[in-house]
């Protein structure tokens, strides 16, 4: 929960966050049946990454092998798609979304 700095009253989520939660549900009803898997990613992706004004965006799937190993479906970085990686989770901030709740990172 945050402050809204308009009411002093806590909200689950201010108005620019429902904004932003709608526009990406939308984004997402919209776009996920007209496009395949791969494409639907890498538009995504972007859309987050736009929308969000963040420096890095991705979609991962953990490796069905090794849970700690997670590979990119699709990475924006700086405004733009690029090649897909592999990491390790054991040493990365990342790891925190799995172990607890889904999350965004604002800043290294």
């Amino acid at each position: 929960m945050r402050l809204d700095p308009q009411s002093g009253t806590r909200d689950a989520f201010l108005d620019a966050d429902r904004e932003i939660i709608e526009k990406t549900l939308r984004f997402v009803a919209d776009r996920a049946w007209r496009v395949s898997d791969s494409e639907f990613f890498y538009d995504l992706v972007k859309f987050l990454g736009e929308s969000l004004g963040v420096a890095y965006a991705f979609c991962d799937v953990i490796n069905p092998d090794d849970d700690k190993v997670v590979e990119t479906l699709a990475l924006y970085a700086h405004g733009e798609i690029t090649e897909n990686i592999t990491y390790n989770l054991r040493v990365r901030p990342e790891s925190l979304c799995i172990q607890t709740k889904p999350s965004h990172h604002q800043a290294n």
